[in-house]
């Protein structure tokens, strides 16, 4: 089904109600012109890829709002510009396919109920590609990508919901303010936390900033700088972390529940230890600054 065909024209879909609508071949949203399809209920069965703005004149949108919507692969910006405003309902990648945000043009995904799955994602794979969680259920089986390649800038904001994903790489701007991240996240640009829950490792490659306190519950390894300001706290649980940069504590604290390892500098005043025994080494640098350091822990130095 091609809405929007030719550049100029305009063609919409909508599925209500509560029956199954099946198409055999892709669905083209914004092929050469602008297309809209929501979606408010019943089934939605496509057994081909989907894609949002097809060619560099399409303009595709999507409303979601509830029902079932299954694609068999689904790109949101591709050559034209694409969105998907998803406030209700159940979209689901199947057959193993991914979901792309920002192909070659820019693409935007706003999910603010309802849940999202798929096999892998990617927020800015070739363009600009933009994800913005406030609530609602997102599912992606293997790894979620944000910022592709060198010519794709991807955006991802948490303010909600759950996410879980078995590994997370970020070659962008990734901001939790709220909501639960459950899978593993490598930091390679920018990292901003300001709330929430994080059950995974984060390794830190690029920028990482601590807007509140932090609980990373698969321990942490650091090869860049991360700074623990005042009255903030960093608590890591999981597998033992690891410091091969630097880590700045600024009248913060840091409890390792898992254990610590020290390769690069600690630097500035405040507290490291849990006074659980976890085991504090250190191979690298303490550099006692601005106040007292105070080690509340066992170990070697």
């Amino acid at each position: 089904m091609d809405l929007g065909v030719y550049s100029g024209a305009a063609g919409s879909y909508t599925v209500s109600g509560t029956g199954t609508t099946t198409m055999t071949a892709s669905l083209f949203v914004g092929n050469y012109g602008s297309g809209t399809f929501t979606q408010a209920g019943g089934t939605t069965n496509i057994n081909s890829w989907t894609y949002f703005g097809y060619a560099p004149t399409g303009q595709g949108t999507m409303t979601l709002s509830g029902g079932t919507f299954n694609t068999a692969g689904m790109t949101v910006g591709l050559n034209g510009s694409g969105s998907v405003t998803h406030t209700g309902g159940s979209n689901r990648i199947i057959n193993n396919r991914d979901l792309i945000v920002g192909a070659a043009a820019s693409g935007s995904y706003t999910l603010s109920n309802g849940s999202l799955s798929t096999n892998n994602e990617i927020v800015g794979y070739g363009s600009n590609g933009t994800f913005h969680q406030l609530s609602g259920t997102h599912t992606v089986a293997n790894m979620l990508t944000v910022g592709g390649t060198d010519k794709g800038t991807g955006s991802f904001t948490l303010d909600g919901g759950s996410l879980s994903a078995t590994s997370i790489l970020n070659n962008g701007n990734f901001i939790q303010n709220g909501g639960s991240i459950s899978g593993s996240l490598t930091n390679n640009v920018t990292f901003i936390f300001g709330g929430g829950s994080f059950d995974g490792r984060l390794t830190n490659n690029g920028s990482t900033v601590l807007n509140a306190d932090a609980q990373f519950g698969g321990g942490l390894e650091n090869n860049t700088t991360i700074n623990v300001g005042a009255n903030r706290s960093l608590s890591l649980y999981g597998s033992r972390s690891m410091n091969n940069g630097n880590i700045g504590l600024y009248g913060g604290s840091i409890y390792e529940y898992g254990g610590l390892t020290n390769e690069g500098m600690i630097s500035g005043y405040g507290t490291l230890g849990a006074g659980t025994n976890a085991g504090f080494t250190n191979n690298g640098q303490l550099n006692v600054t601005g106040g007292n350091l105070v080690l509340n822990e066992s170990g070697t130095n």
